[in-house]
């Protein structure tokens, strides 16, 4: 499959290319080319990330206290969610995966996944910018960040708050 596919899907063109290299070559590959790695870029992703989705949940749900729009934000950018998302994109055909990796048959492991597509959104913010990148995740977790008010607690945190009112 050819990275065109890719950006299609995701909506942003790079224009440096070395850049998106980068972002998909894990650090498998990287020790064994002796070229960068995505860690630097999933570093700067995970944290840009959560501060679209926290600045989104707190403009959308004023009238939610802190605890709730933590939960809410957890769930939004946890390794699974960011790996299904990953998975929609088909970005596990695109990662550069180092002998061992491939051997092992990771292309598909969530953490690889989430740490990819991380990778992705910190290359996006490099070479465009904050507003650009807001866009792209915005854009990206539409149907989540909409629907994050309908999420229901998990079932223990709902019993130990009521036990707690009570």
């Amino acid at each position: 499959m050819e990275r065109a596919h890719l950006l299609h899907r995701l909506g942003y063109q790079f224009q440096d290319l070395s850049l998106l290299g980068q972002a998909l070559r894990h650090e498998s590959y990287a020790q064994e080319s002796e070229e960068a790695s995505q860690e630097r870029l999933e570093f700067l992703g995970d944290s840009i990330l959560g501060a679209v989705v926290a600045d989104f949940l707190f403009r959308h749900y004023s009238e939610l206290p802190e605890g709730r729009l933590a939960q809410m934000k957890a769930a939004l950018v946890s390794t699974e969610q960011l790996a299904e998302k990953a998975r929609g994109l088909d970005l596990g055909e695109f990662v550069e995966l180092g002998r061992g990796q491939l051997h092992e048959g990771n292309r598909q492991r969530s953490n690889l996944l989430a740490d990819t597509l991380e990778a992705l959104i910190g290359a996006v913010y490099l070479e465009a910018g904050f507003a650009r990148v807001q866009q792209l995740i915005l854009e990206l977790f539409e149907a989540e960040l909409r629907a994050a008010g309908e999420w229901r607690k998990d079932f223990k945190s709902s019993l130990q708050e009521e036990a707690q009112r009570l």
